[in-house]
């Protein structure tokens, strides 16, 4: 199952209004992100029930991170949840400024679940007869593995009695009901006890590709089915067209479980319907599920646990029943499991087991509430292991909280730049100054020329200072966000740049630009770096001309900067936004090298793609992509 894009979505802490809400938000909420950005985070109920279970519930610390769980419903009227981490951001390190919600879950844990809870609710149905189980567990798998034909088979001799078919080709199957085993992939899943699959016949097996009628398979999922009289038949899924990724652990795990449900059914049908009701039979049907979950009661008394479970905790799974679940977990996890019990549905809720041997595992509760024969009311328990993930999550806290200590010794050092480095600085260009002149009579050829060395070298130092500060400036902080007119920020970078404009008779020519979401200081710095760098490197051959235009298009803007300077090769056009980088020697062209890593630093702290294309001798062109369904 594909994985989840990450959905994110930001609001101020003190009024709860969204200011920041990305593509793949919006589109579960069916709405452009600007629809949404500006509203309440209350509002989100009424937008097609989106919704942050817990949020009110958590008490975030300022840096903080904890789980809560996103749930929506999609075009076609599903309801879907995933896992998302919660985010207390702070900017001053004692108070939450601003809260961030980040989906994290992949999708296929929750289709697997929701297969499963389908599932059971048939198997302990009394009221469906044998055909109508098969037909309808086949169809859930058929839906879950996004396959065209399934069929369980009942194996006689040398074919297979076609027992029950569902899908495509269930019709055509049907017609003659037998299926010859020999060079057949059933044939193979009869002399094993594993699941058998093939993602594309046509590069993976030679040989036979049909199944009774239906010729030309190419993706094939199967498994021998045992009853408790020995091998009964097959089960199988198939496809007339190859898979484009190769079957999971959880859809292997769906087809064997269904495979030793159907042995139960046509082993003991007449048993069935009086283990339904009792708790030995799940008892035994857990052992088959390789998740760790049990069967409670509202107080926490336990009825049955997976052998997954008890194997967990280092418990013998007959000694299990009877006891309060209440023991298996942390004291810590008291009051959160009488909770969750009590109101029987519980989403993600995290706890912590606790094994005999000492040790702990990190995982999240999942809870329905079963009506399971005369047993009514049973809370159905699902654990996930969610230690490595959480593992993973604190790995990269830390390397953000080493990445934040890093960020302070950089801001520390722009300010020991601008104070403690400028003051000497000043001094050295001072007194050479008066060097200059109280020597002006009697200072020698070589004397002058040292003197010179002294004052340009200061003067070097000074403008790399400065332009440190400005590259400091541009990295550090949050964001300001607002509409941003362009065309207003070209005509005040007109302004400012207007004398250079003129000494250098540079032609700025500005199409009609848009409004975008940004920093306005920074984009301002933006366009002011990119066209004084077009003016600084033109052409003294060509009069010099510079252009800014725009285009959108599929939600993209892309603004270009294109002049006739003296370009250079696009080889080194990856270096151009390296700090201190320099294409053209200082003896030809001032500075250091600062002015587009600064473009490039804003462009990456609003998401935005800046490149570069140049030509010696034809000019440059200057690209920003800009995403406004971001």
């Amino acid at each position: 199952m594909a994985k989840v894009n990450n959905s994110v979505l930001r609001w101020n802490a003190d009024d709860g209004i969204i200011n920041y809400c990305n593509g793949s938000f919006s589109r579960k909420c069916h709405k452009a992100p600007d629809e949404i950005i500006g509203k309440h985070i209350q509002e989100l109920s009424l937008i097609d029930g989106m919704q942050l279970q817990h949020i009110n519930e958590l008490q975030l610390i300022p840096g903080e991170i904890q789980t809560d769980t996103l749930s929506w419903k999609s075009e076609d009227g599903c309801q879907h949840t995933e896992l998302a981490s919660v985010h207390a951001i702070t900017h001053d390190g004692q108070t939450v400024s601003e809260i961030q919600v980040k989906g994290l879950e992949s999708e296929e844990e929750l289709l697997f679940r929701n297969a499963m809870d389908e599932l059971l609710s048939i198997i302990t149905d009394k009221d469906i007869e044998r055909y109508e189980k098969f037909n309808h567990m086949l169809t859930i798998c058929l839906q879950y593995l996004r396959m065209q034909t399934g069929i369980v088979g009942s194996s006689m001799g040398d074919h297979l009695d076609l027992v029950c078919a569902v899908g495509t080709h269930a019709d055509l199957l049907q017609q003659n009901k037998t299926v010859t085993l020999f060079g057949s992939l059933h044939d193979d899943i009869l002399n094993t006890e594993d699941v058998v699959t093939v993602q594309n016949m046509a590069t993976e097996r030679l040989g036979s590709t049909s199944i009774g009628e239906i010729s030309n398979i190419l993706s094939y999922v199967g498994i021998q089915v045992l009853s408790a009289n020995g091998p009964f038949g097959t089960l199988s899924f198939f496809s007339t067209k190859p898979r484009r990724r190769t079957f999971t652990q959880h859809e292997k795990r769906l087809v064997s479980l269904i495979a030793n449900w159907i042995g139960i059914i046509v082993g003991n049908e007449e048993q069935l319907e009086f283990l339904s009701h009792q708790n030995d039979y799940y008892q035994s049907l857990f052992r088959t599920v390789p998740t760790m979950m049990m069967l409670c009661n509202q107080d926490g008394l336990i009825l049955s646990t997976s052998d997954l479970l008890s194997r967990k905790v280092g418990m013998d799974p007959l000694k299990i029943p009877g006891q309060n679940c209440q023991r298996l977990f942390i004291d810590q996890n008291k009051q959160k499991l009488t909770s969750a019990l009590i109101k029987g549905e519980a989403k993600q809720l995290p706890l912590t087991l606790r094994f005999d041997n000492g040790e702990t595992l990190e995982v999240e509760l999942n809870s329905s509430i079963k009506h399971i024969g005369s047993m009514q009311g049973v809370r159905m328990i699902v654990l996930a292991d969610v230690s490595e993930r959480n593992k993973a999550i604190r790995e990269v806290e830390e390397q953000n909280r080493q990445l934040a200590l890093v960020n302070q010794s950089l801001n520390q050092f722009a300010y020991i730049a601008s104070h403690d480095l400028q003051e000497p600085l000043r001094k050295i260009q001072q007194f050479s100054s008066f060097l200059e002149e109280d020597l002006s009579e009697t200072i020698t050829e070589d004397g002058k020329y040292h003197l010179s060395v002294i004052v340009n070298s200061a003067q070097r130092m000074s403008t790399l200072i400065q332009d440190l500060l400005e590259f400091s400036s541009a990295a550090k902080g949050q964001l300001s966000v607002s509409e941003v007119d362009l065309n207003n920020v070209l005509a005040d970078v007109r302004s400012e740049l207007d004398l250079r404009l003129a000494e250098s008779n540079t032609q700025l020519m500005v199409s009609s630009l848009p409004t975008v979401q940004g920093d306005l200081t920074l984009i301002r710095q933006l366009f002011s770096n990119l066209i004084s760098n077009s003016v600084k490197y033109r052409d003294e051959n060509r009069e010099p001309v510079v252009q800014v235009s725009a285009q959108c298009n599929n939600g993209n803007t892309t603004i270009t900067i294109k002049d006739n300077g003296i370009g250079f090769d696009q080889k080194l056009a990856s270096r151009a936004f390296e700090p201190f980088s320099r294409l053209h020697t200082s003896k030809q062209y001032k500075g250091n090298g600062i002015g587009l890593s600064i473009c490039a630093t804003v462009c990456e702290k609003h998401n935005w793609i800046l490149s570069a294309n140049s030509e010696p001798g034809i000019g440059s062109e200057f690209t920003i992509v800009i995403d406004q369904k971001v």
